[in-house]
This record gives structure tokens, C-alpha cells and sequence, in this order.
């Protein structure tokens, strides 16, 4: 028996591809000087160690790290997927997340895919024997902070608005300075315009369409929707009086605005600052607004349903909305709905798909909505017939669904039926016809034909 030792083949050797994520939380001058130092800081750093290869710097501005969804942490976590880089280096625990779930997930994510985070204030590397240790206490340390933070910001608002002082955001029509409020003539112009079109009988989608069509934007320079005509309209600040806490954030992980239905204590300070409608229009508009709800059957409840507000639009940045049409039931954009002068050009969906396509990228035998809510952070309606699921923990995968033409979903019998019509119009004999309510113009209903 002959035996032979083979020796293993010497690895080539490649320069690491190195790269590093950079994140300010406030949108202000100073932290976007930061953040450019930390963007030019670790592209010399990388550039000038010749065992390195640069491969970038991820960076997002304005974004608390307590959320997953950041642009520039997604991008990351995809080219991560793809081996675009091997090591990533971060300034601190707390610049790259300061949420433990969200650290922890990302962190073991990137070790399965073989790619090392190296945490510079802590000195620590995640592929490390005890990386994984000191990262989940560190990160606890980091979300404490981000508590002690949230409380100390919510301790401060809302001992101003005890005193009566108002917030820093302004509604059209308004503008504050040094804590005082003027009106702006321009935009409460605007207001006065709304409040007295729909007291005319103008409802809220008529409304945004006519200012739409005479070019009204509105305070963040958008065009009207349905919704913003409704926030004016119910905005009881125009009538000079100043109401607090209408809303607040639901806990300083999630940072949900919530509607303040009695959980918190809320301040009205009366005669606060100059009205631009009168108590009795204001008044006027919210009886008949109360009066609409229940003539049109309109529901407040949210999140009926698992898909609700869960699907934006890839093609006008829409929320998609549950509609329901001689027994079917699909969702929609609402610009398409409403029209109100958005262009939208995106596809229906049909409700029956979604919930296929949420059980197969779950990986589910059935859907359930408790595991949906829990790994789905929101979805894409792309086009060609296609959904984009994105997790909470930053995977995407897309999904297509299938849909039956109107020819494909007639039964036999309807088939038949438009059968003979066509051999009867052939023969210019009349054929079958449906009939439905309409009215005149003296307000009677009448019945009108259609073939």
C-alpha cells in the first residue's frame, strides 16, 4: 500500500474589501459636518492601509438608529448578501443601531455570510470568540440610552405645553417665530378657501382636485390629497385656539405617531393666536363632516385587515387601499382612486394573491397574520405583476402574481350569452340589455338602458 501526502494548495491572497457605516440622527448643520468628518475620516483610513480595498462608506443622515429601515443600513445589508465587502467598520455600537434586536440580527447575519463589524469605541469584532457577548451588552447600553433620551425630550415638551407654549411645527397658514404665532395672508388665504368651498357642499376629494387644478401646493409643497384637505378641516387651531398633544409617539423603538384618544393629558389654551375661520364655520364643518362619516358608511378603525396600509406604490409612492367590487375583493392605489390629480399607472392586486404570495415568503403552509405583522415591515407594489416583501430584518423578496383576464373569469353560461347577443346583432334583431338607477335632472330616478 503506497500512501502519498498532498499538501494543501497555498491560498491566493487578496486584499480585504473594506468598508464602513456612518449615521448623524439630526438633520442640522453641525451634524452634518460629523457626519461628512466620519465619511472623509474612514475613507483615508481604509484608502491608506495597503492590505485593504476600499469598498465605500454607507452613511444615513437625520435617521434615529433605533430604526432598521435606513436607506443607506439597507443598501449595506444588500451588497452585505451579495459579498461586496468582508469588513465593515462602524465608530460605536450606538452609530450603527440602538435597537438589540436589530444589532444582533444584522451582526449574526453578516457572520454567517463570513463578513466581520468592527465596533472602533468598543474594540470589538464581531467574528471574534467573545464578540457576540460584549455586543449584546454594549447594545443594551446604546437602547437604555436612546429610553433615558426619549424621556428627558418627552419631559421637556410637555412641560411647555403646560405652560401654554407652542410646538415648533406650523399648519398651513401660519408661521412661528420665537415661540409666537402669525399668520401668513398667502396661506391663510388657502384655509379660508377650503373651509368656505366645503361649507358650499364641496366634499374633500372635490376639493383637492380643484386645488390641484388651480395649482395650490400644500405646506410641504406637495399636491392635494384627500387626507390633507381633511387635516385643515379639522385643525381646530385656525379658530385661534391652541390645543396640545393632539398626538404622541407610542415608545421611543417604534416611534408611532398616535391619535391622543384620552391616554395622555392634552392642554387647550383659548385665544392663543390670531383665527383665520370663525368658531361657528369651524363648528358648521365638523357636524357635517360627523354627518358624512355615517351617511357614507365611512369606518375609522385602522388596520382592519393584515394588508392594510402595509403596500406603497412603486410608481407614485401611494398607499394601496382594500376595495371591494361585485364580490371581489383586491387593493389599489389610492391616487388611482381618488384622482385627484397624481398619475398613477400601477395595477390592482387581488387580495386572494396577497395572501399567497405573504404565505409563500414566509415560507408558510397557511397564512397567519400574527407571523406577517411580526416579520413584514411593509411592501412594493412594482410593476409586471409584482410585490416586493421587505423584512424587518432587511431582506427583500419579490413575489409575482397572477391574474385572470375578464374573458378567462366568464362562466359558460356567460359565454353562451354573449353568444347569442352577437348572433342576434348580426341579424339586427335587439338583444339583451342590463338596466340601472339613474336620476334626472329633477332629481327623480328614472331608469336608464345599457347594453
Amino acid at each position: 500500500m503506497n500512501i502519498r501526502k498532498i499538501e494543501p494548495l497555498e491560498k491566493i491572497k487578496r486584499r480585504k474589501r473594506v468598508c464602513a457605516y456612518a449615521r448623524v440622527s439630526l438633520d442640522k448643520e453641525a451634524m452634518m459636518h460629523s457626519l461628512v468628518f466620519q465619511i472623509s475620516h474612514y475613507t483615508k483610513v481604509i484608502k491608506s492601509n495597503s492590505k485593504w480595498e476600499y469598498a465605500g462608506v454607507y452613511s444615513d443622515e437625520g435617521i434615529t438608529g433605533t430604526k432598521a429601515n435606513r436607506p443607506g443600513f439597507q443598501k449595506m445589508v444588500e451588497d452585505a448578501k451579495v459579498h461586496k465587502f468582508d469588513l465593515v467598520l462602524v465608530k460605536s455600537v450606538s452609530r450603527f443601531a440602538r435597537n438589540t434586536i436589530d444589532l444582533l440580527t444584522t451582526c449574526r447575519l453578516f457572520k454567517e455570510l463570513g463578513i466581520d463589524v468592527f465596533f472602533e469605541e468598543q474594540n470589538i469584532h464581531t467574528l471574534s470568540y467573545e464578540g457576540e457577548l460584549m455586543l449584546s451588552l454594549y447594545a443594551s447600553f446604546a437602547q437604555e440610552e436612546s429610553r433615558s433620551m426619549s424621556e428627558n425630550i418627552k419631559w421637556k415638551i410637555r412641560k411647555d405645553m403646560q405652560e401654554g407654549k407652542p410646538p415648533y411645527s406650523r399648519a398651513l397658514g401660519y408661521e412661528i417665530k420665537n415661540r409666537k404665532v402669525r399668520i401668513i395672508p398667502a396661506e391663510a388665504a388657502v384655509v379660508k378657501l377650503i373651509f368656505a368651498l366645503y361649507l358650499k357642499g364641496n366634499g374633500e376629494l372635490l376639493l383637492a382636485r380643484y386645488l390641484n387644478k388651480h395649482g395650490y401646493k400644500t405646506i410641504n409643497g406637495s399636491s392635494y390629497r384627500v387626507n390633507s384637505v381633511s387635516q385643515i378641516l379639522t385643525n381646530s387651531n385656525y379658530t385661534g385656539d391652541l390645543l396640545l398633544q393632539k398626538t404622541y409617539r407610542q415608545n421611543h423603538m417604534t416611534k408611532k405617531k398616535m391619535k391622543n384618544k384620552g391616554e395622555l393629558t392634552q392642554y387647550l389654551v383659548h385665544g392663543n393666536h390670531p383665527a383665520i375661520v370663525s368658531r361657528e364655520d369651524f363648528d358648521e364643518v365638523q357636524k357635517r363632516l360627523s354627518k358624512n362619516c355615517v351617511r357614507f358608511k365611512i369606518s375609522t378603525k385602522k388596520d382592519t385587515y393584515p394588508f392594510s396600509h402595509m403596500i406603497k406604490c412603486v410608481d407614485c409612492n401611494g398607499s394601496y387601499r382594500r376595495r371591494k367590487s361585485n364580490g371581489k375583493v383586491y387593493y389599489q392605489c389610492g391616487n388611482k382612486i381618488n384622482a385627484v390629480g397624481i398619475q398613477c399607472h400601477n395595477q390592482q392586486i387581488p387580495e386572494s394573491e396577497l395572501y399567497r404570495m405573504a404565505t409563500e415568503a414566509l415560507e408558510l403552509k397557511e397564512f397567519n397574520e400574527g407571523k406577517f405583522k411580526e416579520k413584514i415591515d411593509f411592501l412594493v407594489a412594482l410593476f409586471n405583476q409584482k410585490v416586493e416583501f421587505h423584512f424587518k430584518d432587511g431582506r427583500t423578496v419579490v413575489k409575482e402574481w397572477n391574474f385572470k383576464s375578464r374573458s378567462e373569469s366568464w362562466t359558460e353560461e356567460m359565454k353562451e350569452k354573449a353568444r347569442i347577443n352577437g348572433a342576434k346583432a348580426m341579424k339586427g334583431e335587439k338583444h339583451e340589455h342590463r338596466s340601472y338607477p339613474t336620476k334626472n335632472p329633477q332629481g327623480h330616478k328614472t331608469i336608464a338602458s345599457s347594453c
